[in-house]
């Protein structure tokens, strides 16, 4: 039964891959992705390749950064006083980041899904005083399904 099973698992795989390369288009790869989501058995559907079909489909993009302060979102006044150290909203609270540091802020790269996808280069922009003044998005990336995180150590 196993062996069966995974034999023809591998059949879906096998006839996913032939149908993707002969259509590249969004369209076409969209008829793809539902076709191969109508699969009933949970063993045989192929979620990976259709969710890295999706992704090339949508080929999101980082337009913009936002930074949250969620210490509002905390449980107790500890915690609020613990979030509030981390997420600095005013430049006169002390700190700052090296000019040679290259790696302030770091994006979370897309899901390597499919054959599209390159994570997003951001850079950057120090005051003299070394703190951040401006985060420029220089390339958005393609591949993204959902927002992804972007660190600020």
């Amino acid at each position: 039964q196993e062996s069966a099973t995974k034999l023809a698992r591998q059949g879906v795989l096998n006839l996913f891959s032939l149908l993707k390369a002969r259509y590249t288009s969004v369209e076409e790869k969209r008829q793809l992705a539902i076709l191969f989501s109508m699969i009933s058995s949970p063993d045989l559907q192929p979620v990976r390749e259709v969710r890295g079909l999706l992704g090339e489909i949508d080929n999101g993009t980082i337009a913009a950064i936002e930074l949250l302060d969620l210490s509002g979102d905390a449980e107790d006044e500890e915690d609020k006083i613990i979030a509030r150290e981390y997420f600095r909203l005013s430049s006169r609270q002390g700190g700052g980041f090296s000019k040679e540091d290259n790696q302030v802020i770091k994006v979370e790269p897309p899901a390597p899904l499919g054959d599209d996808y390159k994570p997003a280069k951001i850079r950057a922009l120090m005051k003299p005083t070394t703190r951040i003044l401006r985060i420029k998005v220089v390339d958005g990336g393609e591949g993204y399904t959902v927002p992804p995180d972007v660190i600020i150590k």
